[in-house]
This record gives structure tokens, C-alpha cells and sequence, in this order.
């Protein structure tokens, strides 16, 4: 399997290398996410976008990353998945 392939194989908790280079604000990551095909409007379990993880870490290169590469600032997670994960 080639890295292409991997950005669509989530890790034994259930993350996609996308989600986990925002929360942990590797920006290269990222870019080689993205330019494999890697989905922008992912999101994790409980709906939130990488975006909204990559900010809720307080990754602000990993957000500016994210913006940089086309993700939607207002991608919002369903009402219901934000109630149950409270």
C-alpha cells in the first residue's frame, strides 16, 4: 500500500492522518494529506471537522494550513452529534 492509499485508512482509534496532522499541527502532513486525495470535510467520531480539531488544539499553523488548502471555516457538525458529545 502507498502513501496515497493511507490517507484513507484511519488509525486504530479511529483518526485519518488528515485529522491527526491538524491536531497535532504538522503542516507538511497536511499539504501531503491534501495533495493525496485526502477529504477536507472529514470528520472524527464525534462530528468535528479537521479544521475545528486543529483550532480546538490550538494549532494556528495547522488552521492556517487548512484554510490555505480550501477547508470550509463554516463547516459546522450536525446539531444532534454536538448534543451527544457533550
Amino acid at each position: 500500500m502507498d502513501f496515497a492509499d493511507r490517507v484513507f485508512v484511519p488509525s486504530k482509534i479511529g483518526r485519518f492522518p488528515l485529522m491527526q496532522a491538524a491536531i497535532h499541527g504538522y503542516v507538511d502532513a497536511i499539504h501531503t494529506c491534501v495533495a493525496n486525495g485526502a477529504s477536507l470535510s472529514q470528520t472524527d467520531h464525534r462530528g468535528m471537522s479537521v479544521l475545528m480539531a486543529a483550532a480546538s488544539t490550538g494549532q494556528a499553523d495547522a488552521v492556517q494550513a487548512l484554510l490555505e488548502c480550501g477547508a470550509d471555516p463554516l463547516q459546522v457538525r450536525p446539531l444532534e452529534k454536538y448534543r451527544s458529545a457533550r
